[in-house]
């Protein structure tokens, strides 16, 4: 993990030390698929769960991820809604992070709601929530929000995710759009 850390602050995408700090803590490995837990390091995304031969669930690439984070330009006690929980990679390195604040992270599938779940047992974080639902309409029950990741893309922002963001609230969210040839 050393390396990865080491690339990623020379490369300018890592600046922030609570950042640092947080994935000095962590180990990505817990995060992805034991077959490819051996590129657990690398600066690629990486499959962290899959089912009958269909990838249910990925790791993002920690440059773009780490990017995203520092764009948040968060204070520690921030409320931070994180979607597209997946196996809880973002989810516990912003709980790391925001050492006063909160994480409400929001997965669609159960399963891979529970491999989270379980990886924050793992690392005693106790200031991160896991909601199983649909993040395109988040969490009305702990809004509002200070800060928004997603790294799963979104057809938009509903207006139901828009009114729990405080104002000033930052977002980072891919928007992935349809076309239709005719």
């Amino acid at each position: 993990m050393r390396e990865l850390l080491s690339f990623l602050k020379r490369a300018g995408y890592l600046t922030d030390s609570r950042l640092e700090s947080a994935l000095m803590e962590l180990d990505r490995r817990d995060f992805v698929s034991p077959e490819v837990a051996d590129e657990a390091y690398s600066d690629r995304a990486l499959v962290s769960l899959a089912s009958s031969g269909k990838i249910c669930s990925t790791s993002t690439q920690p440059s773009l991820l780490i990017s995203m984070i520092e764009e948040l330009k968060l204070h520690e006690d921030h409320k931070v809604l994180d979607l597209g929980t997946g196996t809880g990679f973002c989810a516990c390195l912003l709980g790391k992070m925001l050492t006063k604040g909160s994480v409400v992270s929001m997965e669609t599938d159960k399963t891979v709601a529970s491999i989270a779940s379980r990886n924050l047992r793992r690392y005693l974080l106790s200031n991160v929530r896991i909601v199983i639902g649909d993040g395109r309409y988040g969490c009305k029950e702990e809004a509002m929000y200070d800060a928004m990741i997603s790294t799963v893309a979104l057809p938009g922002i509903t207006v139901e995710l828009f009114n729990q963001m405080k104002i000033g609230a930052r977002s980072i969210v891919p928007i992935h759009r349809s076309y239709m040839n005719t």
